[in-house]
């Protein structure tokens, strides 16, 4: 299990540093080691959140109980992983929303090379094309040599754009389906304040807002 790329989610029932609580009494120390004590057994580690840190609240009291940790592996299968702690509805608990992102691809240096018909829409393949050609190569010279520096193009240039542009389209995608549930939920909460009325609320709200721009 120590080699696999594991982790895990869920409310664990104590937090890990002083500055997860907020209020009440004082810190449960041996809570705290005994849970630090265990992440590390387990070669575990926090893998951070976006979002309000605490995701436990009861009167005045707010904990960070809820947390995605991850060994050091699927960190590597996946380092562009998010986990958001979304509004509360429903629980005194967050939820927690975890993307994992694209997972980290590795092709090997000595694999067979391969045309990619992609590398067509990418202006600076055609730079490359071009330097492989002259009046002074044959033609075997000229395909060694493309084969060579098309390569290298693939590694240096072209994967990094790649990267870059799906990244952002995933950010994207995140983005859209954090808005879509924190819209869901705030429609729930303000039918279950107003009940039948909460259209109408929501309608004067908007109306409310637009005279005081025209004002």
């Amino acid at each position: 299990m120590r080699n696999a790329a594991w982790g895990i989610t869920g409310d664990f029932n104590t937090y890990l540093y002083e500055y997860e609580k907020l209020g009440g009494n004082g810190h449960n120390w041996n809570s705290m080691r005994e849970f630090r004590d265990c992440l590390d057994e387990c070669s575990l580690s926090d893998i951070g959140n976006q979002g309000p840190i605490f995701t436990w609240q009861r009167r005045n009291l707010q904990e960070r109980l809820d947390r995605v940790c991850a060994n050091d592996n699927w960190n590597l299968v996946f380092p562009n992983r998010v986990a958001f702690n979304l509004p509360f509805f429903g629980s005194d608990h967050r939820p927690v929303l975890l993307w994992e992102g694209q997972p980290a691809i590795y092709l090997r240096a000595d694999g067979p090379f391969r045309f990619l018909a992609s590398w067509l829409t990418e202006s600076t393949f055609h730079e490359v094309v071009n330097g492989c050609w002259s009046n002074n190569v044959n033609w075997m010279h000229a395909m060694e040599t493309f084969r060579i520096n098309a390569s290298e193009w693939h590694r240096n240039v072209y994967r990094i754009a790649l990267k870059r542009k799906n990244d952002l389209m995933q950010g994207l995608e995140v983005l859209i389906d954090v808005l879509v549930i924190s819209t869901v939920i705030a429609l729930r909460c303000c039918k279950r304040i107003y009940g039948g009325n909460w259209t109408r609320f929501i309608f004067k709200r908007k109306l409310l807002g637009f005279n005081n721009i025209r004002n």
